[in-house]
Formats: structure tokens, C-alpha cells, sequence
């Protein structure tokens, strides 16, 4: 660089006139680079001088080079503040922040133009991006920097400089900057190793020719028969034509004297190859190009080697283009596409394009494309090409079967449909390789690749008159086809997949008038659901067995089905749910299941059901019939071993409301009044009980109990009434030999009242019966044994209740509970529906939760249990609110209301009935429902037979016995319930 500052002055000036000279060198009128959609036409040039270094851009907006500061060069349009250039018959452009334009007097001189030809010019690649091009082999001035992947032609290689051209102006640039073709890199789209077969043309599709007067610019259809696709041949080697004279730079046409002579494009500094020129056709050329002919192909040119050609003075060629110009439409050939000259009213082949090749369309005709090849206008076969969309396109076609439509409002593509083969659609924009459709309330995708532009269609149902959706919609229940009414006839274009919501226009009976693709459609009613409104009151399901669900103790529980087709009252809307009347409490169905209905079919509704005082259990999973018809027709099912409540008995069935309707079970399947659960566990009884003992079991049992002599010192040895504990250690048993049970220890210094003495022979000694005042001792393996045996305990006792399943409503109503158990119960009385609730969103028995309840409040009249004001917790100030805990929850010994009032601030209890329901949640999820022990009876909860040992409620193995009392007591009261029990079997 430092050459450049020195030189900079001189640099200028040669710069100047070296553009100048290749500007006015070099032809532009109608030159442009391949891929280009536009045609240069000649305009007034533009003088322009660069106020800084600037960057000049192909069509692509790649920099391909830097021109230095005070350079002038030659515009030949500007647009947008853009102005646009030729070099070597390529179209580059620069921005107008770096020039300013000359006075229209100014007149360009050309004192430097190089007078060599390029006759035996080669093709070089530059591969380095700021590549230095000198004015001479001296290297003293640069006069401008090229990036990598421009192509410019070779002229002599210099030892470590190459002599290059940039139209007739001689320069240099390094070796090792330049990659020189020898002499031609190509590659071939099609397969060398196949061969063709000239192109089939029956006699048919000769005599179907299309006349000169079809293939006017008026865009007539011409009404050709299918061509024949045939493989690429094999690349010959091309051999030197003699001919009568040598190619003159003036020569305009020459003549192809080889088999099907290869026609490159320059794509990416190599020679692709894209297509052929037969035999005896005579073709435009648009300048000399050394070795080569550069022939105008596609929106650009391409190259021709001359030596498979010879010269042709005055030619006749009936479809030379005078004037056609292409439009913005491209296509891609599906396969080799042969090129066809119409003039002669004949079909005649000129030329072939390979397949992958993207090529401009000068209009469509019916099932032709005409186009400009060379010069020449040619027409190829329109079904086997694709063509390509451009962003001004506003309509697209389907090409296959089913063409998938996508939704991106949740930020990934999801599969909701398909458009139909053969049907138009209008698209809202062009976004990269999709359509953008309307569709429903938004945007639709679509896969260009499977459909084709079309230009000014007929579409019968567009929805040119803006038809709004209305704020309604509606789900498909199977897979929507959407048909088009316009002709009078139900034509289908799309469907919409089962499961998609979607908008609709307005209801027409059976029909929903929907907008999908811009187009009118309609959907068939009955194959939709509607969204619930809060008000609506029935529900159809939609699918086969739909579940039914209890929610007990926050789990969802399975208890029974509904049958596709059926309609149910529903007593509310529950968010995602319909909750459903279920026995006497409630159940939930999912809401997309079903579909809302008015209800008119029910004939069997049950109104306000009177229970029997007793429930009953199925056997297996119970059908339920309607009977209304006089016919047994299934509308429900009720799942094995559900508890539920009967009307009244008929004959063989049972009368029950299930889901707001009268149905029947029959009787044999079901077993009515108490139920007895057996459930067996791997371990033996004396396997559980010594498992127990490894865990101190306590009991408050009185026991005889004796120490030995030595362990007291005595007021007087012949007839002792109490002692003093001389030592520590000494243990207490429940006889007065060593070898009984040890229920506990004496401490040093304990004095205790003796009773009556006993002499044990084996030991030689005296044992003091005594007064062991203990609440609390160790229990001994026989009294275990004796309250974990489920077989010491009769059915029909209140002792039987420790069995009782606590995970279910007990079956009871709110009148009797209010009206025989919570009467004057204090702050509990009347609060039989919040137990209620309790239990049933709990999973958990009511009489449990009030025989709960009523301990730990004292019937009601606990501080607690009637409201704490409370301002503070955990040292925190907070909002003062009266709260309420019903079951003593974390009322510690040490703090029992404080720490209890406290725990109800954080729960939210701030009414009584709040804390009776949320209370039963925690006391469900502790051990009744809990997620990994499951312990549902009072039993379980005291001896864990599932896992003993772990997770037991308390030490007193008198536990579970004693609590039965008060629930005994509260059953005893009550006239509608159902008792099950689950008993354990051991090994």
C-alpha cells in the first residue's frame, strides 16, 4: 500500500482514463449478468467522479472491487440513488454517497486504449479478495483492487505477473492472485455417461403444429402434444471445423456444425454446463469472445466454442426476436427441455436446456412457454417445467394431491391441513421458500415447491367482498373438507385436519360459511363442535367411553364412562371441564370430549333424586341402561368396585341417577349394604410383630410388675412397703423372673412403693412387686400381637370400624349431618356441606373428618377452632385476619394457639369453612391419599402393613382401637351411608 500513497497522485489520472477507456469499450446496452430479470436499455450516459474509495457491487450486493478516489466512470441509469455500470458485459452498481456527477458538458478522451486483440484469450478467476491491479510490470501504480470470483480474460502469462484484459485495456496482476482455466473448467448438470436419442416428434405432433399466427404477442393458447424427455448425451470431444474462412469480431451469426454443441454459463468462475444447440442451426451472437462466441442466454449470455462452428453471412432466421422482451416469470426444467422453432408452422428443434436450469419466460401460451434462447424465440413444453414464484405474485396452484398447510402461531409449524390439486388460492405475501395465506383469524404456510404462479385466475369463491369471520368458533371433530358452492355444485379445495380450531362467517343450518385461503367454503355442521358458552346446560359426547372423574384428594380418580353420542345435563362449567352430577356428590367429564347441545333428546332426565339409605358396590364394571324407549340402551358405565347410591330396588336391577339421568344396573353385578375388602400382604403376623417390636411400641396398659431385690435399698427387710434406687439400669418386667418382658427402667434415687414380695429358686433371691408409675411402657409381643391380628376383631363391633375405608365419601347427606351429628356443636354446628366438600374434593371419609374434628376442637368450642385475631407471623407484621383451624393442625404443645393460628394465616383459612376443607386436604394428603404409602384405613395408619415399621401414625398400639369410639358413635346416628373395609390378610 505504501506504492499507492506515494503514487497517489499519478494513480488518479491513470485510473481515470483506464475506466474510461473500458466503459466506452465495452457494450451495454442489453448486456446483463445471467439471473438477471431485467433488460439494460441504452439511456444517456452519466458522467460521475468518486469523492472517496468505493466499492462497486454485482447484481448479488457482493463486492467484487474497490475503485480509487478521483476516478470518473460512465453510469448508464441511476435508480433509487443507485447507479449502475458495465464491465465486461456484467452490470455493478455503487452508491451515490461517494460521487458527484460531471457537467453534461464534460467530454471523456481515451488517450490509453490498448490495441491488441484477444483472439487466443483464455479465462481467469480471481482468487483473493483486494487484489492489486497494476498499470505495468513495474508494479509502481495501482490503479484499482478486485475481490475474489471475478472473471476476466488472460491474455500472456508473464513469469510471477499475468497479463490480463479488461476490455482491450492490458493490465497486471500477480500470479498467485489469479486461477487460469486451461482451458475450460466445466460442469456438466446432466450425466456424460448416458446418451440421447434424437428427440422423438411423431407425425402427429407435426401435423398439430402451431402456426405463426398462435404464437403472436397477443399470448394465444398453441395446443402441442407432450414432449419427449430423453437423457443427456455423452460430451464429445470437439474437434477444429475447417471451414471456408476464419471468424471475423464482426461476424453476427454462425452456424453449428457438431452434434449438439455444449452452450456454458459462467457460474461461480467456472463454465456450467446448461444446455445444447443442434446440428444446422444458425444463431446470433453477441460478441466475439476469443475462442468463444458470447451468445445472449437466459437474462444474461452465455458461450459457444467457436471451433464447432463456422461463420454465416446474411442468414435466414424466421424467429429471430425483434423486440420480445422476457417478463419477471422464470421457470426450472423438470428435465432436459428441448427448444422448439414454431415459425415454419412446424415443431422444429434448435436447442435443449438441462434440467435444474432456471430460465425467463417471455409470456405463457396454454401448455407452452415462450422464451428467447440465442437470439431466437423458442417454445418448450410447459408441464415440464416449474415455475418460479416472484414476489409480485398474488396466486399460486396446487400441483400435488394434498398440499400440507401449516400454523405459526404458537412459534412452531403445526400440520392443520391441506389444500386440494388443481385448486387456486390467492396468497398474502411471498416469505422465502413459503406462500403466506390467510387462514382462520391469521396466517397460513404453504410449501412453494408444491404449486406453481398463476396469473389472473377464475376463482369463483373469492372472498372479494371482505366477508368478516364473526367472534364465534367452531373444532373439527374428524378431518373438515371445505367445499366451494359457487357453480352451484359442492366442489372440495381443502380440509381442515380433526382437532384445528377454526373461525366461521356465520351458521347456515347444517352448513358453517367459513374464509380459508382467501376463499369461501363451506364445512358441514355436524362434523363440528362449538366452544361452551358458561350458559349452556347439555353436552354430547363426541368419542367412545368418554372418562369420568373424582376428584379425591386432588387426584383425579377414573369412576366411570359415557358413551359416544349420548347427551348429559352438566350442573356448571368447570374451566377445561363439564362437572357432572355423580351419586350424591359431583364428577368431571373433559370438555373436549364433547360438544355443546340443546338437551331436547333426553327423555330419562332425573330431576331431584331421592336416594336409599344404602349404597352399593360393582362387582364388575357396571352398564348402565336407559329404559325410556322400552328397550335397554347403554348411556354409562361405572368402573369396577365403585361405591355409589341406589334409587330403590326394581326386580333384578337397581334404579340410580347417573349424570343427571334415571339409568339401571343390573343386580347381580353389584353387592348392596357393607362391603368387605381383603387385602393380602407378603409377611407372616409373627414377621410383623417382630418388625414392630424393633420400633418400641408403647401402651398405656396397667401391668403386675417386679424388680429384683438387689435393685432397691428397702425400709425393712422381712416385710418392705417401699424403696430407694440405689443404681441406674434396673429393669421393670411384667413377672418376677428375668426372663419376662421389660416395660421399662427405675432412675437412681427413685423411691417406689412396694406391694407384696415373691422368691425365685433360680435366682436365690427376692422380687419386689412394685408401683410403676408410668404412663407410657414398653408393650409387650403378646399385646402386640394381640391388636395387629385383625382376626381378634368381629364384624358388626365398633372395633371393626378401624378397618373402615377413610379414601371416599362415606355416603351420607347434609341434612343428616347437620340436623343428628354437628347440632349444637358450636362453631361447627351447620357446617355439614363444607365437611362435605371436604371429603369430596379430598378423597377422604366426612364421618372421619367430624369425628376428627370434634376431638380436636372439643364439639366446637375451641379458641381456635372459633377464630384467632392475628397481626404477625414468623416476627413479620402482616394485614390482621381472624382465623380458624379446625383440626389442631401445628398447634404444638409448647405454642398450641399461636402456632396453630399462625399455620391458618399461611393457608388462607380466614373462614370456618375454609378451614374445615383446606384442613381435610392436609389431613388427606399426610396419610390417607398420600402419594406413597396410601394409609386409608385406621388400621393402616397405625401399623403400616404395606411397609411396617416406617410411616406409622403413633407408638400407642392401642391406637387405631381407640379411635373407632366417636366415629361409632357418629354412624350410629345416621340412616343413609355406606360402610366399606378393607382388612388385611397376613401370609
Amino acid at each position: 500500500m505504501s506504492s499507492l500513497k506515494k503514487l497517489h497522485k499519478k494513480s488518479i489520472s491513470l485510473l481515470l482514463v483506464f475506466l474510461m477507456s473500458f466503459t466506452l469499450l465495452t457494450p451495454y446496452t442489453t448486456t446483463v449478468a445471467y439471473g438477471s430479470e431485467e433488460v439494460i436499455t441504452q439511456k444517456e450516459a452519466i458522467y460521475l467522479e468518486l469523492t472517496e474509495d468505493t466499492s462497486f457491487y454485482n447484481a448479488e450486493k457482493q463486492s467484487m472491487g474497490k475503485l480509487l478516489k478521483g476516478a470518473i466512470l460512465q453510469s448508464h441509469y441511476n435508480e433509487n440513488s443507485i447507479y449502475y455500470f458495465i464491465i465486461n458485459n456484467e452490470e455493478f452498481h455503487i452508491d451515490s454517497a461517494n460521487v458527484t456527477q460531471l457537467n453534461e458538458d464534460f467530454i471523456p478522451t481515451n488517450e490509453t486504449q490498448s490495441e491488441e486483440t484477444l483472439t487466443e484469450a483464455k479465462m481467469g478467476t480471481i482468487v483473493n479478495n483486494d487484489t492489486p491491479v497494476y498499470v505495468d510490470e513495474s508494479r509502481d501504480t495501482i490503479i484499482a483492487f478486485l475481490n475474489a470470483n471475478l472473471i476476466i480474460p488472460i491474455i500472456e502469462n508473464k513469469d510471477d505477473l499475468i497479463k490480463v484484459s479488461l476490455n482491450n485495456q492490458d493490465v497486471f496482476v500477480d500470479n498467485k492472485d489469479i486461477k487460469v482455466a486451461e482451458p475450460i473448467q466445466v460442469e456438466d448438470e446432466a450425466d456424460d455417461s448416458s446418451s440421447i436419442t434424437e428427440e422423438i416428434v411423431t407425425e402427429d405432433k407435426e401435423e398439430s403444429s402451431v402456426s405463426e399466427e398462435e404464437v403472436t404477442q397477443d399470448k394465444q393458447e398453441i395446443s402441442l402434444e407432450e414432449e419427449v424427455a430423453t437423457p443427456a448425451p455423452e460430451v464429445k470431444k470437439l474437434e477444429t471445423v475447417t471451414t471456408t474462412r476464419s471468424f471475423r469480431t464482426t461476424d453476427k451469426y454462425f452456424e453449428v456444425v457438431e452434434d449438439l454443441v455444449a452452450v456454458y454459463y459462467s457460474d461461480g468462475g467456472k463454465l456450467k454446463h446448461v444446455g445444447y444447440l443442434n446440428k444446422g442451426q444458425v444463431f446470433p451472437r453477441v460478441s466475439d469472445y476469443g475462442d468463444w462466441h458470447q451468445i445472449k442466454y437466459g437474462g444474461g449470455t452465455g458461450f459457444v466454442w467457436k471451433a464447432a462452428t463456422k461463420p454465416v453471412d446474411n442468414p435466414s432466421i424466421k424467429n429471430i426476436n425483434n423486440g420480445l422482451v422476457n417478463s419477471t416469470r422464470r421457470f426450472q426444467a423438470i428435465d432436459t427441455l428441448t427448444v422448439y422453432d414454431n415459425s415454419s408452422g412446424s415443431l422444429v428443434p434448435f436447442a435443449r436446456i438441462f434440467k435444474g436450469v432456471s430460465y425467463p419466460v417471455i409470456s405463457e401460451m396454454g401448455d407452452w412457454l415462450q422464451i428467447d434462447i440465442s437470439g431466437r424465440i423458442g417454445y418448450v413444453y410447459k408441464p415440464a417445467t416449474k415455475l418460479l414464484f416472484t414476489s409480485a405474485d398474488s396466486y399460486f396452484q396446487a400441483k400435488e394431491a394434498r398440499v400440507s398447510v401449516y400454523d405459526n402461531s404458537s412459534g412452531s409449524l403445526v400440520h392443520v391441513g391441506y389444500l386440494l390439486k388443481d385448486q387456486v388460492y390467492p396468497r398474502v405475501r411471498d416469505y422465502g421458500d413459503w406462500h403466506q395465506i390467510k387462514y382462520g383469524n391469521g396466517l397460513g404456510y404453504v410449501w412453494k415447491d408444491a404449486t406453481q404462479p398463476v396469473s389472473n385466475p377464475k376463482i369463483g369463491n373469492l372472498n372479494s367482498t371482505n366477508l368478516k369471520n364473526s367472534s364465534e368458533m367452531f373444532t373439527a371433530i374428524d378431518t373438515l373438507t371445505v367445499y366451494d358452492n359457487s357453480s352451484g355444485k359442492l366442489v372440495p379445495f381443502a380440509e381442515i385436519f380433526r382437532g384445528v380450531k377454526y373461525p366461521l362467517i356465520r351458521d347456515l343450518g347444517d352448513w358453517l360459511q367459513i374464509d380459508i385461503v382467501g376463499r369461501i367454503g363451506y364445512v358441514y355442521k355436524p362434523a363440528t363442535k362449538f366452544d361452551f358458552k358458561s350458559t349452556d346446560q347439555y353436552f354430547e359426547t363426541l368419542t367412545e367411553n368418554v372418562a369420568v372423574y373424582e376428584n379425591r384428594g386432588g387426584t383425579l380418580i377414573h369412576v366411570g364412562n359415557l358413551q359416544k353420542g349420548q347427551v348429559y345435563p352438566r350442573l356448571r362449567d368447570y374451566g377445561d371441564w363439564h362437572q357432572i352430577k355423580y351419586g350424591r356428590g359431583t364428577a368431571f367429564v373433559w370438555k373436549d370430549a364433547t360438544k355443546p347441545v340443546s338437551g331436547s333428546s333426553i327423555k330419562n332426565l332425573s330431576g331431584i333424586a331421592s336416594f336409599n339409605d344404602t349404597n352399593f358396590q360393582g362387582l364388575s364394571d357396571l352398564t348402565v341402561y336407559d329404559n325410556t324407549s322400552g328397550s335397554l340402551v347403554p348411556f354409562g358405565t361405572l368402573k369396577k368396585g365403585e361405591v355409589y347410591p341406589f334409587i330403590r330396588i326394581v326386580g333384578d336391577w337397581v334404579m340410580i341417577d347417573f349424570s343427571g339421568r334415571i339409568g339401571y344396573v343390573y343386580k347381580g353385578n353389584l353387592q348392596i349394604g357393607p362391603i368387605y375388602n381383603y387385602t393380602n400382604y407378603t409377611k407372616t403376623l409373627q414377621e410383623m410383630v417382630n418388625i414392630q417390636m424393633t420400633v418400641s411400641p408403647q401402651t398405656d396398659k396397667k401391668y403386675q410388675t417386679f424388680v429384683r431385690q438387689d435393685a432397691l435399698s428397702v425400709n425393712n427387710n422381712s416385710n418392705p412397703t417401699s424403696g430407694l434406687v440405689t443404681t441406674s439400669g434396673w429393669r421393670v418386667r411384667i413377672g418376677p423372673d428375668q426372663n419376662t418382658w421389660s416395660i421399662g427402667t427405675l432412675n437412681p434415687g427413685e423411691t417406689v412403693s412396694i406391694l407384696s414380695k415373691a422368691w425365685n429358686a433360680t435366682d436365690n433371691m427376692w422380687w419386689y412387686e412394685i408401683r410403676y408409675n408410668r404412663t407410657w411402657v414398653n408393650a409387650s409381643p403378646d399385646d402386640v400381637k394381640n391388636y395387629l391380628n385383625p382376626s381378634n376383631f368381629s364384624t358388626g363391633t365398633k372395633e371393626y370400624f378401624q378397618f373402615l375405608l377413610l379414601s371416599g365419601s362415606a355416603g351420607t347427606n347434609v341434612n343428616e349431618l347437620n340436623n343428628k351429628v354437628l347440632v349444637n356443636k358450636g362453631i361447627l354446628t351447620g357446617k355439614g356441606q363444607a365437611f362435605l366438600e371436604g371429603a369430596t374434593l379430598n378423597n377422604i371419609n366426612e364421618v372421619y373428618l367430624i369425628s376428627h374434628a370434634l376431638l380436636e376442637t372439643g364439639n366446637g368450642s375451641s379458641t381456635l377452632a372459633n377464630g384467632i385475631l392475628v397481626s404477625q407471623v414468623d416476627g413479620q407484621s402482616v394485614e390482621p385476619k381472624v382465623v380458624y383451624n379446625m383440626y389442631g393442625i401445628n398447634a404444638k404443645d409448647s405454642c398450641p394457639d399461636t402456632c396453630g393460628a399462625e399455620y391458618a394465616y399461611k393457608q388462607g383459612w380466614f373462614t370456618p369453612e375454609l378451614a374445615i376443607i383446606g384442613g381435610a386436604k392436609f389431613i388427606s394428603s399426610g396419610y390417607i391419599n398420600n402419594g406413597s404409602y396410601k394409609q386409608d384405613t385406621l388400621y393402616k395408619m397405625r401399623w403400616n402393613p404395606a411397609a411396617p415399621g416406617t410411616h406409622q401414625y403413633a407408638t400407642d398400639i392401642g391406637w387405631s382401637y381407640k379411635q373407632v369410639n366417636n366415629i361409632s358413635k357418629i354412624y350410629d346416628l345416621l340412616d343413609s351411608y355406606i360402610l366399606t373395609y378393607d382388612i388385611p390378610v397376613y401370609k
